[in-house]
């Protein structure tokens, strides 16, 4: 019979943990023929620890969106109605290789509960 050794615990690596932040703003309103929008501006920061070894730099991220949010609150379809969401997000880094711009469309459905 043998007895079960505790297994190790898998180490961190101080390149990949971070200090991170965010912050948001939304604004709701309702607009003429049942329409509803949803702005919301967004802006967050990563900045990590350490550099990572493989290229020796230690990474910094800023991240930029912005999410608008359409409704219309006549359009139901068994207690839902439909929504339509467009993001735009702009990433800046330090580091090339965590750049980007990406934009979503999301259709979605919204209820109150």
């Amino acid at each position: 019979m043998s007895i079960p050794r505790p297994q190790p615990k898998a180490r961190r690596s101080s390149a990949y943990s971070n200090w991170s932040g965010y912050a948001a703003l939304g604004y709701y309103r309702d607009l003429p023929a049942g329409f509803s929008i949803y702005l919301e501006p967004s802006l967050a920061f990563s900045r990590y620890d350490e550099a990572l070894p493989a290229i020796g730099i230690r990474r910094s991220d800023r991240t930029l969106s912005g999410q608008v949010t359409l409704l219309n609150r006549h359009i139901v379809l068994s207690r839902f109605t439909p929504r339509l969401s467009y993001t735009f997000t702009k990433q800046d880094s330090n580091m090339a290789l965590y750049r980007f711009t990406r934009s979503r469309i999301e259709i979605g459905l919204a209820t109150n509960f």
